[in-house]
């Protein structure tokens, strides 16, 4: 199985320059993965009209255009690095996701334990669980399009699973796209992960 990161691997060492699409919080936490890697970043670049002359980490940021111009939209591969709910962004973003091959990498927001590969083939059994769960929680909800989904989640490996079918449930990963709402019931770490719960990742929404 190849995850995302070893196919950036791959093709940064064929030559492909990876950039990242925004900067703050989120390019931080996908360079500090990258870096983990090998995976090399070439720039990063924000929306036409955004640009202000800035720099973050010792590069001027680029518009779309320019970095279009410099690497050539069937060569770059980009990374988009922050979320948003507006509209115009929305579709300003799905612009560049035509022109280009883009990815939404899948780093933690709390905690440092990464999705990958080796995360999914060592907790196979409860990802295949909480599928299951998924499928069965979806065939009822399609009874309220609308809705939203609570999952209340413990400290146990159900709980685990629960962060998991959040998870499936907010990424279209199962064919349809809903908000859960993730209520947890025990204790946080420092860091505010929950506690001794074995999850994917933390879906938080």
């Amino acid at each position: 199985m190849t995850d995302l990161w070893h196919y950036l691997k791959s093709q940064a060492d064929s030559g492909r320059p990876i950039l990242l699409y925004g900067m703050g919080n989120g390019a931080d936490k996908i360079l500090t993965v990258c870096e983990a890697y090998g995976i090399p970043v070439a720039d990063f670049f924000a929306s036409d009209g955004f640009v202000r002359g800035h720099s973050f980490h010792g590069k001027v940021v680029l518009s779309f255009s320019q970095a279009c111009e410099k690497y050539g939209t069937e060569n770059m591969i980009v990374l988009l690095s922050f979320a948003s709910s507006r509209p115009e962004v929305l579709e300003t973003i799905r612009r560049v996701a035509s022109a280009c091959e883009m990815y939404i990498p899948d780093v933690p927001v709390c905690g440092t334990e990464l999705f990958n590969a080796e995360f999914y083939e060592s907790h196979l059994q409860e990802i295949t669980a909480a599928r299951k769960a998924v499928a069965f929680l979806l065939e009822r909800v399609d009874l309220y399009p609308d809705g939203k989904v609570l999952l209340l989640c413990g400290s146990g490996n159900n709980g685990g699973d629960g962060f998991a079918m959040g998870r499936f449930l907010t990424d279209g990963s199962m064919g349809d796209t809903r908000e859960a709402v993730i209520l947890y019931t025990g204790r946080l770490n420092p860091d505010g992960t929950p506690d001794e719960t074995r999850m994917s990742e933390e879906c938080g929404r």
